[in-house]
């Protein structure tokens, strides 16, 4: 009864693992250390919104948190447009 809905967790799962992944250091192929992708822990409402984001949860591409925030983040040029417009 519940397998309709596994591919959509197994998304969630994904992310939470990349997301850990996200959360440490690097290290480059010549040894030396990188700082990590992601720098503070999110917060509960980021980590949630991230996890089970509609966009990307079910058809959509995957998304490292960093692009996640970058696409809730309004840029400067489709805020510009928008002023425009009105």
């Amino acid at each position: 009864m519940g397998y309709y809905c596994i591919g959509s967790f197994l998304v969630m799962v994904m992310r939470m693992v990349s997301l850990g992944f996200d959360l440490e250091p690097r290290f480059a192929k010549n040894g030396e250390k990188k700082p990590p992708k992601v720098i503070s822990p999110p917060s509960f409402m980021e980590y949630v919104g991230y996890c089970i984001f509609p966009c990307t949860s079910v058809f959509g591409p995957f998304l490292v948190f960093s692009e996640h925030m970058k696409f809730l983040d309004p840029s400067p040029i489709v805020c510009t447009f928008a002023k425009l417009l009105s």
